[in-house]
């Protein structure tokens, strides 16, 4: 099943995406097209993530996906915290925010934001920058193509979905937000 909107829960509007574990397929593909291609170096994810329980294997938040050797995600991983994996090529790179999951809450809405501006990575936790615990380098993106984008699930780590809630994700060509988080 497809996630259904509630106007129980939400952040911005009247209501929000709802992923429930429990059901089959229960995440938002967008086809692929030239228009979420990432490979240009620059670029924002966002938006509002409620989880009502974290799964013992990755959460699934965002991914933005060429095939299972390109790709970027955003995680909930459940012993790192927020974790961005980027795979370009064969080269994987994992950059970790916070010590462990449990320093999330459930039934708390938060707003994350992952910006790359060249090289530089920072995460954003409600408006918060903290790259403390971030290790690696991003490099820049070569492969170009029609990237797909799935919202509470990854091709790559199927049977993670995120069991939860979310409202207004934007994907931006563009390094959005600043070192005090605003607007570029």
């Amino acid at each position: 099943a497809a996630p259904t909107h509630s106007t129980a829960q939400y952040k911005i509007g009247s209501s929000s995406m709802v992923f429930d574990i429990a059901s089959a397929n229960n995440y938002l593909s967008i086809p692929a097209s030239s228009n979420f291609d990432i490979s240009g170096g620059n670029w924002t994810i966002e938006g509002w993530f409620r989880f009502d329980a974290f799964s013992a294997s990755q959460n699934q938040m965002v991914s933005v996906y060429l095939d299972s050797n390109d790709f970027l995600t955003l995680t909930m991983h459940p012993t790192h915290g927020l974790a961005v994996t980027h795979q370009a090529t064969s080269t994987q790179l994992e950059l970790i925010k916070s010590s462990a999951i449990g320093d999330w809450a459930i039934n708390t809405w938060y707003h994350i934001a992952v910006v790359i501006n060249g090289t530089n990575l920072r995460a954003y936790v409600n408006g918060t920058c903290d790259t403390s615990n971030f290790s690696g380098t991003i490099s820049k993106r070569t492969t170009s193509g029609n990237y797909q984008v799935d919202i509470g699930f990854t091709p790559s780590y199927s049977g993670d979905e995120m069991d939860g809630y979310i409202d207004e994700v934007r994907i931006s060509d563009r390094a959005v937000y600043g070192t005090n988080f605003k607007k570029q």
